[in-house]
């Protein structure tokens, strides 16, 4: 977690969420006078992106929003600052990275077998690179 200066009694700080989706980015209070962290704006800008994107594309998509974000930002997210409380500056910025340029596939499967069966190292193995084959084949219909 993020302590600010203790000589200083008011500080500011940018928070950037670079997640798989979307681009968020907010400022935040850290004045010693609150009891906790105060947000003061925040923007959330959407990763446009198509089902069979190519890497390359994906990653222009996210550098457009993460810069859309910081534009966004630097305009309204500062005019909001100074009316929330003229004397805070920004002197920190945060980054938070997922992983926007993997892909990520949740699959659950379910087998069964007509006698029984010990469910070994080996016979998971097997069924799962069976599931794995059959939802590969799938994806390239």
């Amino acid at each position: 977690m993020f302590i600010p200066h203790k000589s200083r009694k008011s500080s500011a700080v940018v928070v950037v969420d670079i997640g798989s989706e979307s681009i968020g980015a907010a400022i935040v209070d850290f004045s010693q006078a609150l009891k906790k962290p105060r947000m003061v704006y925040s923007h959330r800008e959407p990763i446009k992106h198509s089902k069979n994107e190519d890497p390359k594309l994906r990653l222009r998509s996210m550098r457009e929003a993460l810069l859309a974000s910081t534009l966004e930002l630097s305009n309204t997210g500062v005019k909001v600052l100074s009316s929330y409380e003229r004397s805070l500056s920004i002197d920190r910025v945060f980054v938070v990275c997922g992983v926007p340029w993997s892909k990520t596939i949740v699959r659950f499967t379910h087998f069964k077998d007509e006698k029984p069966f010990a469910a070994t190292k080996e016979y998971t193995a097997r069924v799962m690179a069976e599931s794995e084959k059959k939802a590969t084949d799938a994806d390239k219909e």
